[in-house]
């Protein structure tokens, strides 16, 4: 797995070499695809630290509610671990895909 700054300059790197509409559109799909779960989890994690506050009353409901907030900030984390890792790997792959191809053309002149 590549480290985060390495896969930031590749996927520059990358994306530079489309033009400006593909940029585009593969940046909206990026934000989009990486954004959702990121706000899902957002909104779960902050449900949860309320929740912790009014746990302190020692209520039942609290309790069972605590414990399905839980289980939905994991699932949502592994949901971003997936993407991030699906990403890595897919940029990683265009990246030398890229690589290949202008080694190949700087081979045939």
């Amino acid at each position: 797995m590549l480290f985060t700054e390495e896969i930031k300059t590749k996927f520059l790197e990358l994306i530079s070499a489309f033009d400006k509409r593909a940029q585009f559109v593969i940046l909206i799909l990026l934000a989009t695809s990486i954004l959702i779960p990121v706000y899902g989890f957002k909104y779960f994690n902050d449900q949860l630290e309320q929740c912790k506050q009014e746990l302190k009353n020692n209520t039942i409901a609290c309790e069972l509610r605590t414990k399905i907030l839980s289980d939905k900030v994991e699932e949502k984390d592994k949901e971003i671990n997936e993407i991030l890792k699906y990403y890595s790997q897919k940029f990683e792959n265009m990246y030398n895909d890229v690589n290949r191809s202008i080694n190949q053309i700087k081979k045939d002149k």
